[in-house]
């Protein structure tokens, strides 16, 4: 799940897109994201099967010895269950994860499908690998966070959960980094 920089970019380009048929790589936002807790950042990490590894992104498949899925619907309900827009993104986000499907793929285009339908990103997804670009790295303002002060790189999932709709303005009012 990527972080508010990757949307941030999708949304001054118009289009979020994705590509299938690059490898899988671990360790990538391809089987991580943060999110902000009471202790701090959290690292979630979705389990794929050792023979994923190395595999064109459209055929790794999801761990099932892991209760992985169980452990972010925790950590999410425990982080943002008393955040003002919990109510609104929570629930559908919290039903993805309850049953996973098998593929990392199905699983990564049903969570960018919800967040790109909450800040109306159009998603396309190709079956070629999208060329790697240069895409700037976009400075955002920072937004309310609870648990102390501010921590930048989050998943958008953090700041749609504390700004709702708003995210949306966040994420337009980001100009890219001179890099």
């Amino acid at each position: 799940m990527p972080d508010a920089y990757w949307f941030a970019c999708a949304l001054h380009q118009g289009v979020a897109c994705v590509g299938l048929s690059h490898k899988y790589q671990k360790q990538t936002p391809l089987s991580r994201t943060c999110i902000k807790g009471a202790n701090g950042v959290l690292q979630l990490c979705v389990q794929v099967t050792h023979d994923s590894r190395h595999q064109p992104v459209a055929h790794a498949t999801l761990s099932v010895r892991e209760q992985w899925h169980r452990l972010h619907q925790r950590s999410l309900q425990s982080a943002y269950g008393r955040t003002a827009f919990y109510e609104h993104y929570g629930p559908p986000l919290l039903e993805l994860l309850e049953t996973p499907p098998l593929r990392l793929v199905d699983y990564n285009l049903s969570i960018l499908r919800l967040l790109c339908s909450s800040l109306g990103i159009p998603l396309q997804v190709e079956e070629a690998a999208v060329p790697q670009l240069s895409w700037p790295r976009f400075a955002l303002k920072s937004y309310y966070q609870p648990f102390g002060s501010y921590v930048p790189d989050l998943s958008l999932v953090d700041m749609l959960m504390n700004e709702g709709p708003s995210a949306s303005a966040l994420l337009r009012q980001a100009s890219p980094c001179g890099e």
